[in-house]
């Protein structure tokens, strides 16, 4: 089986609930390249080996590095010359095949489809990935506000969405010498 192939397959099975069962999978190998002809067992053990992990791991990686490099690329060069480093954190919630709501329990219990969440953390400056995590989806961001709060240094930037506002932990990052950009809950006052 070609790496092409492997990665077509499974970007399919994400979005194709027909085909997930292995037979399924393996009529829709052989779609994508007659000549590749696995039987279920064979397949199963691929997708399971420590290999195809890191190889799908690597080309989700890279896939996320190119979209985001060329998001910061139209930047202007000047913007953010006042911090060291400028962390990007942000969840997006990958809805998954029902047949897996057991493991990957969506937000409203057995009745809703399985979804898992992807929390990124990107370093805008340098253009790297410091994280993908994949959570479970009733996680709530404040939880993960608190969760790679290290890598937070004197001078630098963290810029994160409303669902991540957590007073204690801006309260970390002031007092780290770091800087946060966030929207503020209505319910929360300012006072100079």
């Amino acid at each position: 089986m070609q790496a092409k192939d492997f990665v077509d397959l499974l970007s399919a099975a994400s979005t194709d609930p027909a085909i997930v069962p292995l037979t399924g999978l393996c009529n829709a190998l052989r779609e994508l390249n007659s000549k590749t002809d696995l039987t279920p067992q064979s397949l199963m053990e691929r997708i399971n080996s420590p290999n195809a992990v890191e190889f799908l791991k690597q080309v989700f990686q890279r896939a996320m590095q190119t979209k985001m490099s060329n998001i910061v690329n139209r930047m202007p060069p000047d913007l953010l010359k006042f911090f060291k480093n400028v962390w990007l954190e942000d969840c997006s919630e990958c809805v998954l095949n029902e047949a897996l709501q057991e493991t990957f329990k969506g937000s409203g219990g057995k009745s809703s489809r399985a979804s898992v969440k992807i929390d990124l953390i990107y370093e805008i400056k340098q253009k790297t990935i410091h994280s993908i995590d994949l959570v479970d989806r009733r996680s709530p961001d404040q939880k993960l506000a608190q969760k790679h709060i290290e890598i937070i240094k004197a001078g630098d930037l963290i810029i994160r969405d409303l669902g991540f506002f957590d007073v204690t932990v801006l309260k970390l990052i002031h007092n780290t010498g770091a800087f946060f950009l966030s929207r503020l809950p209505a319910c929360v006052s300012i006072y100079l």
